[in-house]
């Protein structure tokens, strides 16, 4: 897959200053959104990331989510989980019990913030009714600990396999499902994983990249067809994108 560092230095502001690790790290995360040529359309609207200083850590993205500000530290914590476990990683709760599937690929996650501002009303709503229906079953088989006050799936070490839920984050909200779904579907081993619990977003994914013009707004038709089309003629978009 092209990871075109060139185009992600034009998408993330300091890219070429970052240290080599992070680098890499951000390139396979956001490779498959280049070859596919989101990037691109975000770089025309002048939608970009970049790294800083973000109290309390997470990220911070200004209005309309034009630039997304990635807390350097979680970056890096980010990456050495990713380093030592891949994307996927089971955390300890602080209910007592409890544990709590993270996907860690930031990068991609905070992009998908952007991309979701380019989606038509349909394919929004396409999520909101998938993530209203898996919260309902989740609440039936994996019900919120008592004296629990966040809004993420929980499960006890034995129920991990049969979550609900990709990431125990994605439960939070229908923006979250997406990014964490999106996040996963740009890396082969998560894709899989996505694919298997939750095949109905996996394929969603699936028609973003494939069936762009169907999924997002109607204004923004002319741009992913333009910059798809050039990537096709590259040999960078095509049928074994995903293998």
């Amino acid at each position: 897959m092209v990871t075109a560092t060139g185009e992600l230095s034009n998408y993330f502001q300091g890219f070429d200053q970052l240290p080599p690790e992070q680098q890499n790290y951000i390139a396979e995360s956001l490779a498959l959104w280049v070859a596919a040529g989101y990037i691109d359309v975000l770089i025309n609207n002048k939608m970009s990331a970049k790294v800083g200083r973000v109290n309390h850590g997470g990220s911070l993205a200004d209005r309309d989510n034009r630039c997304v500000t990635l807390c350097g530290e979680e970056l890096q914590t980010e990456l050495m989980l990713f380093q030592k476990f891949g994307p996927l990683a089971k955390i300890p709760s602080r209910t007592k019990g409890f544990v709590e599937a993270r996907l860690n690929l930031v990068a991609a996650h905070e992009m998908a913030h952007q991309i979701y501002t380019l989606l038509s009303p349909d394919t929004r709503a396409q999520i909101d009714a998938m993530h209203r229906n898996r919260v309902q079953r989740c609440d039936q088989i994996h019900p919120l600990p008592d004296g629990y006050d966040g809004n993420a799936e929980l499960v006890t070490e034995v129920q991990l396999i049969e979550r609900v839920f990709l990431s125990g984050y994605s439960r939070s909200s229908p923006e979250e499902y997406f990014a964490e779904s999106l996040a996963a579907f740009s890396i082969k081993s998560s894709r899989e994983k996505l694919k298997a619990i939750d095949a109905e977003i996996f394929e969603l994914m699936h028609r973003l990249v494939f069936e762009a013009n169907e999924m997002l707004d109607s204004k923004w038709h002319e741009q992913i067809a333009r910059s798809q089309a050039e990537r096709k003629r590259r040999q960078e978009l095509t049928d074994t994108l995903l293998d």
